[in-house]
Order: structure tokens, then sequence, then C-alpha cells
């Protein structure tokens, strides 16, 4: 139907007369939809629609999408609950959500509460975060930010995020470091796709495959995961105009597949300002503090070993919590498939099988799950729900081809995705996990075996995610300097790219590290080690560092 002529004028006038109950009907409903009222001249304008209350009572806490989801706040807007019992019948709104959020989104629609400030409160800056804070944000300087764990990076990056506003954006190279920082995976936010058969680490998919705003301002955390050539792809995308504020510490873990970031030309071309946070504000001991500092630079004595073996499960049976055993931390698949599958069987609920699917419906090896077993996501499922890759949880119930997670803050139904063109459910077991994906996290209590260690910054790593050493469970009895494989703990280029050459080499009882190991070892790692260079350690124990 086409508009008519504006001849003669009285076929417009009946136009206009038809079609106005129409447009008054969908301008009343959008503005009931987004609690929007055109108030008349002499009515005070409201100060904040229910829609933004809404939405900055989400970013008032550190994790928006525990709050409610979008589609939540859609049923709200139309349900406009006033009481609780009417908030429980709204879909997605259950007990823990209810009791957590539900008087303050009552009080929204109750018109109690008419203003909330979208930033959280944050913790003050000890002086050496604000002294890095103004060095930082001083000038235009592209800044890697490193520092021990437990200095306080996370922090940080609320505090520059607040002070950058809309122009940054919040990284991480894993889903769960970016979600306790409230940001977003790099692979995420860059729309990087995979290609069938490629790596799922961006080192051979396509990046930029969607719509994106280049920031003004990239955070990136975890930055010792990051591979090389995943940064060059990002710069790339961003072009000169960005600030890149880098953060993270290269005595924890490396890549898996590439060489050091920091050994890269994009890394030398960034001409990155290296600033360095002081003081542990995560570990609560002070004794433990310094043992982990000495962890990191490798530079531990044999007392210090005696202190970690003085947390040996064996000695310490009538304090160890049999009952909710924490996490193992452990540095091979091989150990941790062991120790989930000895955790499975203990479980008295029937059990199901998840197989996986080819593209031609070829059933592929699975998992095997109950109710009742601890599980993580090993994908990221939904970033706007907070599913990320590493979320722990407990199965409520088991079905066919879905599982009924609880995680702790809320209750999903997980289902088959196609990842790399194998139809998988994306869950595993996680009684116990390997060191590398503990990187990032906090945690009350751990249990650690380092009897196999075979990385630059696995003990350490496992060793510093918590506050304090009545955290700590030792699995296995820790060998002293003259037997034990200390001398893998601290990878060369690390050490020489902090400047702690000499430093290491000062005391008599600390370990001594053999630097022409240590570089034989990358040798190995990076595939050009011949085989005469195995020397004394024979291709036995070479071949297990690689498990």
């Amino acid at each position: 139907m086409g508009f008519p002529s504006l001849h003669p004028p009285s076929l417009m006038l009946t136009f206009l007369r038809s079609v106005r109950p129409t447009f008054s009907l969908l301008q009343t409903t959008f503005l009931s939809t987004t609690n929007t009222t055109i108030p008349p001249a002499s009515s005070p304008a409201i100060p904040y629609s229910h829609s933004t209350l809404l939405r900055n009572l989400r970013l008032s806490y550190p994790y928006p999408h525990h709050v409610f989801p979008d589609s939540s706040l859609l049923l709200l807007l139309k349900s406009r609950p006033k009481t609780l019992s009417q908030l429980r019948s709204i879909k997605g709104f259950g007990p823990t959500r209810v009791k957590k959020y539900g008087p303050l989104i009552i009080s929204i629609f109750t018109n109690e509460l008419t203003s909330i400030s979208p930033n959280p409160p944050l913790i003050p800056l000890s002086p050496s975060q604000k002294k890095t804070f103004n060095l930082t944000t001083d000038d235009d300087k592209n800044t890697l930010i490193t520092g021990s764990a437990g200095t306080g990076k996370s922090l940080l990056i609320s505090h520059l995020s607040q002070h950058y506003g809309s122009t940054c954006v919040v990284t991480s190279t894993t889903g769960l470091s970016a979600l306790s920082i409230n940001g977003m995976t790099l692979h995420n936010y860059f729309k990087y796709r995979q290609i069938p058969g490629g790596s799922i680490t961006g080192e051979d998919g396509l990046w930029g495959c969607g719509k994106f705003e280049r920031p003004g301002v990239l955070i990136i955390d975890e930055v010792s995961m990051l591979s090389s050539s995943v940064l060059s792809s990002i710069v790339k995308l961003c072009g000169p105009d960005t600030k890149y504020i880098l953060l993270g510490d290269f005595f924890q873990l490396p890549p898996i597949k590439d060489d050091w970031v920091f050994k890269s030309r994009v890394w030398r071309e960034l001409k990155l300002e290296k600033l360095e946070l002081k003081g542990n504000v995560r570990c609560t001991d002070e004794v433990y503090s310094e043992i982990l500092e000495r962890f990191r630079i490798g530079n531990i004595s044999n007392s210090d070993i005696s202190v970690l073996n003085s947390r040996l499960i064996s000695n310490n049976l009538s304090t160890y919590p049999h009952s909710n055993p924490p996490i193992k931390l452990l540095p091979t698949n091989a150990l941790v498939d062991e120790s989930n599958s000895k955790a499975l069987e203990l479980l008295s609920t029937p059990e199901y099988k998840y197989p996986s699917y080819s593209d031609l419906n070829e059933i592929l090896p699975g998992i095997t799950l109950k109710q009742g077993a601890k599980v993580c996501l090993n994908y990221n499922v939904s970033h706007k729900k907070g599913l990320v890759n590493g979320l722990r949880g407990t199965i409520i119930s088991c079905s066919p081809k879905t599982v009924y997670i609880d995680f702790g803050t809320s209750k999903n139904k997980i289902k088959y995705i196609k990842v790399n063109g194998v139809k998988r459910l994306p869950v595993e077991l996680s009684y116990a996990s390997t060191i590398h994906k503990s990187q990032g996290l906090t945690l009350d209590n751990v249990e650690i075996d380092l009897s196999e260690i075979f990385a630059p910054g696995q003990a350490y790593v496992a060793l510093s995610r918590v506050k304090n050493l009545d955290g700590v469970w030792v699995r296995k009895k820790l060998v002293g300097l003259e037997t034990g494989n200390w001398w893998k703990m601290v990878c060369g280029r690390v050490v020489e790219f902090y400047g702690l050459d000499e430093e290491n080499k000062k005391e008599e009882e600390t370990v001594d590290v053999d630097y022409k190991c240590v570089k034989e070892y990358e040798g190995f790692r990076y595939g050009d080690m011949v085989e005469e260079d195995f020397g004394e350690f024979g291709n036995e124990k070479f071949n297990k560092m690689r498990i």
C-alpha cells in the first residue's frame, strides 16, 4: 500500500486520522516498556527510569551477569513486580537470586529507590598500586604492569577501567580470569573464529569475524599466557591509536604453543613501559608470602621445602577436610584424569555416558558423569551468562543429552555444542585440575603435587593460588634441592627479562639454577634440541616432561 497523495488535503487528513490510534498505541507500548513518560510542562522530570536503575544495579556488582541476564531484565520491565512473591514467579529468579537482590529490585518498582551509581565502590589502592596507576594514566604510553601473584593487579584493573570509562575495553587471555575482572576474553571481543581442525588458542584461526569497536584503551590481563601471534593479530585489528595496558607475571605459566610474547617483534614495536607492583595483598601470611617470592624467582632453600612438607596430608589427617576435599592441582593431564576417575567412582548415583560426535555422526570418546559430581565447563558457553571456560559447579541432575549444574550463583542447563567440528558436552570433571588451568584463580584450599612438574612457573602458580600456608595440602613429600627437579621451576629467559641473573646466584643454600639446563629444556620445548643435549637426564626423563 502506497502513501496517499498530498492532494487533495482531505485525503491526507483522513490518512492521519486513521494512523493516529495505531501510533498512540505503539508510543504507549514503547514508553511503558522503558518506563518513560512524557510529563506535562509543569511536572518535574523523572531522574532515572526503571530500566536505567536496573542496569545500574547490575553494574554496581563485580559480576553483573550474576545479578540477572538481559532476558530477565526484559521480563522485569514487563511484569514490574511490587512484592517478592511476584518476583519469584518470574523466570530466572530462584530463591538464591531473590534473597540476594530481591529487596533492591522491589524498591526500584515501588519507587523507593530512585538513584543507583553504576560503578561499584572500589577498594582504595595501596601506595605501590597508586604510584603505578598514576604512571600509567599520566600519558598515552603503552604499559606493562607486572608483579608477583597477589599484588593487586585485578584491583588496579578496576580502577583503570573506571578512570578511562567507555573508551576502555577490559580483556584477558582466559575465561575465568576475564570473569573475575568483569571483562571479556580476547577471543570473544575480537570475534575470533576457529578454523575446523585448527587450534582453539588463536594461532591458526580468523580474527575480526564480526563487528567490534576499536578501543581507545585496551587492557589485557594474564599476559604471560598470551602468544606473540595472537598479540600481533590484536594490534593489527586495533591500529596505532589504541593505548595498550598489559598485566601479568612472566614467572607464571608460559603460552602453550608459542614462545614468550616479550621475545616477539610486535612486543618491541609497542615500546611498553615496564612497571612492577610490590607487596602481596592477597597473602595474609607474611612467612608464606616470602616463601612464595623465593619460589617465584627460583631462589628457594631446603628450609622452604621443609615448611611445605609440614603440610603433608599424611601428617595432618585429623585436620584435613575429608568431607569437602580441596581441589587438587596436578602437573599432568594423566594425574588429573586418574584422580577424577577415582572421585567419580565414590558416588553411588547412576552414571550417564555422554559420547562426542563427528561431522559424519561417528561416535567418539566422551565423558561419564553422575548426579552430585563436581564439574567445570571446558568451553566458553555464554559470556553474557558468565558460563565461561573453567567455571566450576555441581551436577544437580542428568538426562541423556543435557546436565543441570549448580554453579553457586546460578543454575543452568548445559547442552551439547559443536566445537571445532565435534558435537560434545562442554563439561569435564573438576575434583582435580591441571596447574595450568588454575592460573588467575584465588582459592581457599588446594591439594598440590609438585613431584612431576615439567614447566617453568608450575610450582609457583600452584602454591600462590591460596592466601596462607594453612590453605595448602601436600600430597607427596617434597624432596630436597640435591635430588629434586627444582631446576625446572624457572625459565632462564624470564630471569633475564626481569634482570635477576646475578641475584639468583648469591646465597649458599639456595637452589643452584643451572641456566644451561634451563636453556636445554627450552630447546627441547621449542623443538631445536638434539639428542646429545639430553646428557645425564636421559630420554625417559625428558619424555615424562611432555606428558
